[in-house]
């Protein structure tokens, strides 16, 4: 039995020198990260940035000498204290307590970036930019926060007072220049920002888009711009949630414009934007940059991988070795806690599956009694599977003996339990007992120095991830300026890669040469007199393309050697921003001097405090008299502010504010600015002083132009609409609204496709928009001649249309203007000139065949008559020459018809009762016929100016058409009344007084496609007929200045409505008859250019005792009757044959025969019995008319009327 206790005890022995060989390599251990964290203390001992550490009750357990600096405590004052009742203002201490929480909870991630105020040791602020990280344990537990910070107290002062110096630069150019708007944004079901829209808008920006707040207000800024992103959406939701401003410059594409935009939160999820064209200044108006923007967070801290031991595989070992010691313990279990009681390991060998079920009750709260004492008593603990509070334990069929619970001290913390079972009988000696302490003491060392070991390797990993993913370039420098370690940052900076720098290259390199120097000496005399060495100072740096770059230096040499380890700081564009800011300074001066109105600040008091060059040459006085004077007294030479000053309404809104006011015949406006502090009170009033004389003139020109352009529109016979780019009406004038039949209050606002309804006549289908055409080729279109408008109501009408761009004063279109117009009644004359032109052409023909047939007929006749009278009445030579004489009667009808197509075809027009003449001209045609007149004629019908015999055959043609459209007979209904025409009568005629015929037959009706044609020449639907009836009807019509038109229906009858001019005689009767005339002998001249009228005519006259001399043309004409005034034997009659081909004829000869005798007695004689001439033949000169063919009887009677008249003259 000794044997075996020697032998356990050497076995014993030799593994407790094992564990003592574990200890030792475990010392060398941490004596080497111990010196890996005196290097990594150095590098935080000598750097710019702040570097703070805090558990979970948020005491400070680690800052470094850069902290202690800034904050005004030494280290042993501020270690282990609360850091937020320490260093953070009151004001934010609760705030930011709550945020400290919910980060060690886990319930948020860190903030990596945010800036906020710390408290010095003597109650100072200073504003600190910090990145923030939180740090872990093993098992991801997280147990504190790390944050390193830089100090921009400074640079936030700097910010400040550019923000000042901006915001009066902003108030005063916003009254001019720049727009301003209120934004909100607008988010999608899953609360994401997708859009914003604007709230509010300044006259400006309005202005900015051509448009205005009605197409503004409230719309979205996609649907404003006419884009499908909104811009800067990213920007302006980071500004909301972060609350911070930011300024920036872009090109707006739709503006084609350049804008500075300052940007900045409002309230809850709004903005506010200020844009500033700088499209000419852009380079000169660039704001300054966030200073900070070099400082980047830290990285999360990675796992740690520095040598550390294994909790676990220490435990589960230390059981395996209780076990196989003998096999005098059956089983070993080991089981660790934390400082509240919680299980964080465990590891048995023998006890199998029944442990886990036993570790899984424990962490549900179900503690056995022997493990609850030994954690409250903190020392052995034995028990016996037959004790009462063992039975329900899940292990207990597995130690049917004894069961050892000791604890695992270690300098009086217990991190655990571990628990071996032996025999029930076996005796434990105190010697048991001390080495079972024993070597849980020292598994609890082990423990406390592997914690101790990660704790150090976990210290530096943090370190070294700060060191790596600090925002500060830094790097070791040897002796002799080799440059032995550097982080990325720093490769960043020079731009090669960190393999090329580290060992290869010095620090000179990188210096510009006129730097070097200086540097050198710094360098040399940090190694001889490191207190006397400056630690921080600027120099130019060129990196690897040559670019340079201002550096902010911070180096120190590192304790107990000769190398230097250094920060930089890229101040590169804080200085371009402190450059740009001077020049912007002067920017400011140079504009606010260059502004030609009065431009001044003044205090609340009207005091001034800065005043324009435009201001000083107003006022007669150099800056420096006039500042600190009251504004009313050397402007208004006044002893108080005059009544319409703006700055008591501003006082009192805050707002800007606006008058103006009028002196010595000028108009002025008033504008006042206010310029708020940071507390919200104003301090000071930006005042400008407008001179708007010009503009007031100018505003009334453009009202007086307004007005006169709108009666323009009114007033001319076309109607016009005018659209915006959109296609939307803005214009409308009354013409418009009669042809649309909208309104102009109904239309403005509407698509003009709604309101301007037109469609091709030949298709049917809508028109092309004549706007879309307008804008897209920027040039004036016309329509169709086919075009056609639907009203409102349906009405159609033909329109003739034009459409052309409306432009600014840079050329731009922002409208179009339509001008269009009814042609329905234009292209009904057009037809009407057209079917008078065809028949105008047959006139030039038919003109020269009845005048050469009337001479003709004029000899043939007169010849008959003549020898009628010498022949005896009754003889068979008398009845033979009175057949004859009909017979040249029914020629002459011919001829008449012939004249009626003849181009000077005028009617020879006397004022008649027309009734008489139709009703006997229809009686005449239906005599004989089975077809019936029905007469529907009232009393009073007006008298007319018309050629009795055109009128006759007019009515005749038509009464023999519709006598003829009824074969088996019928009945015409022919009704007469008088009708006023007016300007809105659908009727090309003069408006007026008109007699209205109306024939209506029963007959067979007109085809469709015949009706345009009836009037033509030669149009028959008849075998028989010549188509010259309704030809004749439709000229005749038209010489006396009337209307004839057309309605009829297949199988239904034909209706023609003739519209005559009514005579101006009104009432009075027509005397009727000649009275018997009684000749008297007279010396006549007659000319004509046929020879047989010569001697007939000469022959008649001369049998009734007048004296005839004859002429073959005017010229002989007027020699002969000049020759007889000469010789006092003139003539008292003269007969002119109106035409003599080759010659002069009688038109041409009473112009001079006037000149030789005013009031000469002349007789005009034509075969064209409607010429011109003949129907006005008083304009001419002449007294009488002598138709061709004429009878005896007429020319004596002609002649004898006008002798009796002139001789009682």
């Amino acid at each position: 039995m000794k044997n075996k206790d020697k032998k356990n005890e050497e076995k014993l022995m030799a593994k407790i020198e094992n564990l003592q060989r574990e200890v030792s390599d475990k010392q060398d251990t941490i004596d080497l990260l111990k010196k890996e964290y005196r290097n990594i203390k150095q590098y935080l001992a000598i750097t710019d940035t702040i570097f703070v550490m805090l558990d979970r009750e948020q005491n400070v357990s680690l800052i470094n000498p850069k902290g202690c600096e800034i904050l005004g405590w030494t280290e042993d004052e501020i270690l282990g204290k609360n850091w937020f009742d320490l260093c953070i203002p009151d004001s934010i201490r609760e705030k930011v307590k709550k945020v400290f929480y919910k980060i060690i909870s886990g319930e948020v991630e860190p903030v990596k970036y945010y800036e906020n105020y710390v408290l010095t040791k003597d109650k100072k602020k200073r504003l600190i930019a910090w990145h923030n990280d939180i740090y872990r344990d093993k098992q991801g537990n997280i147990i504190g926060t790390v944050s390193s910070g830089i100090d921009i107290t400074q640079i936030k002062k700097l910010e400040n007072i550019h923000r000042e110096l901006e915001k009066q630069y902003e108030q005063i150019f916003n009254s001019m220049n720049e727009g301003f708007i209120v934004c909100e944004l607008v988010f999608d079901e899953k609360n994401r920002p997708i859009n914003y829209k604007i709230l509010d808008a300044n006259p400006v920006f309005v202005k900015m888009l051509q448009s205005s707040n009605e197409e503004i207000i409230g719309k979205n800024i996609t649907e404003i711009l006419g884009t499908g992103e909104p811009y800067y959406l990213d920007i302006f939701s980071n500004i909301t949630e972060s609350q911070t401003p930011i300024s920036f410059e872009s090109y707006l594409v739709p503006l084609k414009k350049y804008f500075k935009l300052y940007a900045f939160p409002h309230q809850e999820n709004q903005f506010c934007v200020i844009f500033s064209d700088i499209t000419d200044l852009k380079e000169n108006q660039e704001k300054l940059v966030q200073l900070n923007s070099i400082l980047h967070s830290i990285r999360n801290v990675n796992q740690l991988i520095t040598r550390e031991r294994d909790i676990h595989k220490l435990i589960e070992k230390s059981c395996k070795i209780m076990v196989g010691a003998g096999d005098y313990y059956e089983f070993c279990w080991i089981v660790l806690f934390d400082q509240n009681g919680n299980i964080v390991d465990y590891a048995q060998n023998g006890v199998e599956t029944q442990f886990d079920i036993f570790v899984k009750q424990m962490k549900t709260g179900k503690i056995p009694v022997c493990i609850q004492q030994v954690l409250k008593s903190n020392e052995y603990v034995e028990c016996c599977h037959n004790d009462k509070d063992c039975k329900d334990c899940p292990i207990r069929p597995k130690y049917q003996n004894k069961l050892l619970l000791v604890p695992m001290n270690h300098q009086g913390v217990n991190y655990g339990i571990m628990a071996v079972s032996t025999n029930l009988y076996q005796q434990i000696y105190d010697e048991e007992k001390s080495f079972l302490e024993e070597i849980t003491g020292d598994i609890a060392y082990a423990i406390h120095h592997s914690k101790l070991e990660q704790n150090i390797r976990e210290s530096e990993i943090k370190y070294r991830t700060v060191f790596e993913n600090t925002g500060t370039a830094t790097c070791i420098l040897e002796n002799d300026g080799t440059i032995s370690f550097a982080n990325n940052k720093f490769a960043e900076l020079t731009g090669y890669p960190l393999e090329a720098i580290l060992n290869k290259k010095t620090w000179m390199e990188f210096v510009v040469e006129e730097d070097l120097q200086r540097m050198l000496y710094q360098h040399k005399l940090r190694r001889k007199s490191p207190e006397k060495a400056l630690r921080e100072y600027e120099f130019r740096f060129i990196d690897r393309q040559k670019n340079i770059k201002y550096i902010h230096l911070y180096i120190d040499i590192i304790p107990g050697t000769d190398k230097s380890i250094a920060s930089l700081l890229d101040i590169t564009e804080q200085k371009q921003a402190q450059k740009e800011l001077e020049k912007s300074l002067k920017a400011w001066n140079s504009t606010f001097n260059a502004i030609s109105d009065i431009v001044c600040v003044i205090t609340d008091d009207h005091r001034f405090i800065q005043i324009n060059s435009a201001g000083c040459e107003a006022l007669g006085l150099p800056a420096e008299e006039i500042i600190g004077k009251k504004c009313y007294e050397l402007i208004h030479n006044t002893n108080a502010p005059i009544p319409v000053c703006p700055c008591k309404h501003t006082i009192e809104t805050l707002e800007p504010s606006a008058n103006e006011y009028e002196e010595n015949g000028r108009y002025y406006e008033l504008v006042a600015w206010p310029i708020i502090d940071s507390d919200g009170n104003i301090e000071a009033f930006a005042h400008i002083i407008r001179d708007i004389t010009d503009k007031k003139k100018a505003q009334k020109s453009i009202r007086e132009e307004k007005e006169k352009l709108k009666v323009t529109i009114e007033s001319i016979g076309d109607a016009v609409i005018t659209t915006d780019v959109d296609g939307k009406i803005t214009l409308m004038n009354y013409v418009a609204e009669e042809l649309t039949g909208w309104s102009s209050e109904e239309a403005i606002g509407k698509p003009l496709t709604e309101i301007f309804n037109i469609i091709s006549e030949e298709t049917g289908e809508r028109c092309e928009n004549p706007v879309e055409k307008v804008i897209q080729s920027g040039k004036i279109v016309g329509l169709a001649n086919s075009t056609i408008l639907i009203s409102k109501n349906g009405t159609r009408r033909r329109i003739a249309d034009s459409g052309a761009p409306i432009r600014d004063e840079q050329g731009n279109i922002f409208g179009v203007v339509l001008v269009f117009r009814d042609i329905t009644e234009d292209i009904k004359t057009r037809q009407e000139l057209q079917k008078m032109n065809r028949l105008e052409s047959l006139g030039v023909l038919a003109g020269g065949i009845a005048h050469d047939f009337n001479n003709m007929l004029t000899a043939i006749m007169l010849n008959i008559s003549h020898s009628k009278i010498l022949s005896e009445e009754g003889s068979k030579i008398y009845k033979l020459l009175d057949d004859t004489e009909k017979a040249a009667m029914r020629a002459q009808s011919l001829t008449e018809k012939l004249l009626t197509f003849s181009k000077g075809g005028s009617p020879v027009k006397e004022t008649m009762e027309i009734q008489k003449v139709v009703r006997e001209s229809a009686d005449f045609v239906l005599s004989g016929s089975n077809t019936i007149c029905k007469y529907s004629i009232p009393e009073d019908i007006w008298l007319v100016d018309a050629d009795a015999g055109q009128i006759s055959q007019a009515i005749q043609n038509i009464i023999i058409n519709a006598d003829q459209a009824m074969p088996e007979g019928g009945t015409i209904k022919l009704d007469m009344e008088n009708v006023l025409v007016d300007k809105g009568t659908n009727l090309p005629l003069t408006p007026g007084r008109y007699v209205k015929i109306s024939i209506q037959d029963e007959g067979i009706g007109i085809p469709k496609d015949y009706i345009t044609k009836i009037f033509d020449p030669y149009f028959t639907t008849k075998q028989k007929g010549n188509g010259l009836g309704l030809a004749i009807t439709y000229s005749i019509i038209k010489k006396h200045d009337g209307y004839i038109s057309l309605d009829s229906k297949v199988g239904k009858g034909t209706t023609i409505d003739i519209y005559l001019p009514a005579s101006e005689a009104g009432e009075q009767k027509i005397k009727m008859g000649r009275k018997k005339i009684t000749t008297e002998p007279a010396k006549i001249l007659l000319m004509d250019d046929e020879e047989q009228i010569l001697e007939i005519v000469k022959s008649i006259l001369e049998s009734v005792g007048h004296k005839v001399e004859t002429a073959i043309n005017g010229k002989i004409a007027i020699e002969k009757y000049s020759k007889a005034k000469e010789q006092g034997k003139p003539f008292d009659v003269v007969i002119l044959d109106l035409t003599v081909p080759g010659a002069m004829g009688g038109k041409e000869a009473i112009k001079e025969l006037i000149q030789i005798e005013p009031d000469i007695k002349a007789i005009v004689s034509s075969g064209y019995s409607n010429d011109p001439v003949m129907a006005n033949y008083k304009e001419y000169g002449f007294s009488a008319i002598l138709s061709k063919p004429y009878r005896p009887n007429q020319i004596i009677e002609i002649v004898a009327e006008i002798i009796s008249k002139s001789r009682k003259d």
